[in-house]
């Protein structure tokens, strides 16, 4: 369950980005509810995840995640993000975005980092964004160590429409790369995207732990914010 919980984080924390009139995130005053299924090695297991814009104003968006059990009432987890408004794109910390989540893995520090992530307001087809690198010194179990963390191949691919059950969507898909470096080996999660202007995500799939774990989320409805 923790190790579900992380990637799925990981993930929500990828795409949790734009403003209303840019494909990643609802529209303010909206929600949008997905269910996760994720593939492991001791089976499957399933998930329920709501977004929100939680606060907007011309400087900053404040965007919120929560993840729930299947069937529960309560969040097992709520992620809140902060992006930069800074004029035809949106900016995220890189460490910032990460930071809650790597701290499931023990304590940690950070020891280096690129900055910040940079997404446009409006992609093009073929355009290539640029990754960002951090290196972290973490306790895992017990055990010290150092990890290097990138995001790279960041790109928009193609145009496709994609039906789910909330409907069917036209999308641009996106998809990007996360590597872990830890004890010299590479950990990879390849994230992609199909993103609705207007609406949102509509379709996310994840491959982690070198194709070990394997999550789909899917967007379920979408509903007006109380």
């Amino acid at each position: 369950m923790k190790k579900f919980l992380l990637t799925l984080a990981l993930g929500l924390c990828a795409f949790s980005l734009f403003a209303q009139e840019c494909p990643f995130f609802p529209r303010l005053g909206k929600m949008l509810e997905y269910k996760a299924t994720a593939a492991l090695p001791t089976g499957v297991q399933y998930m329920i995840s709501r977004q929100y814009i939680k606060n907007q104003n011309d400087d900053f968006t404040e965007v919120a995640t929560e993840v729930y059990q299947e069937g529960g009432t309560g969040p097992l987890q709520t992620i809140t993000l902060k992006y930069d408004n800074a004029g035809d794109v949106y900016k995220a910390d890189f460490k910032e975005i990460f930071a809650d989540n790597l701290s499931q893995l023990g304590d940690f520090e950070i020891l280096e980092s690129t900055g910040e992530l940079i997404y446009p307001k409006k992609m093009e087809i073929g355009n290539r964004y640029p990754g960002v690198s951090m290196k972290i010194k973490a306790t895992v179990y017990g055990m010290s160590m150092e990890m290097d963390i990138s995001q790279e191949d960041r790109i928009a691919e193609a145009r496709e429409t994609v039906e789910v059950p909330a409907g069917k969507f036209e999308c641009i898909r996106f998809s990007e790369k996360m590597i872990i470096k830890i004890m010299g080996q590479n950990q990879e999660t390849v994230n992609t995207y199909w993103l609705s202007p207007g609406t949102g995500m509509i379709r996310q799939t994840t491959e982690a732990m070198n194709g070990m774990v394997k999550t789909t989320l899917e967007l379920q409805s979408v509903t007006d914010r109380k």
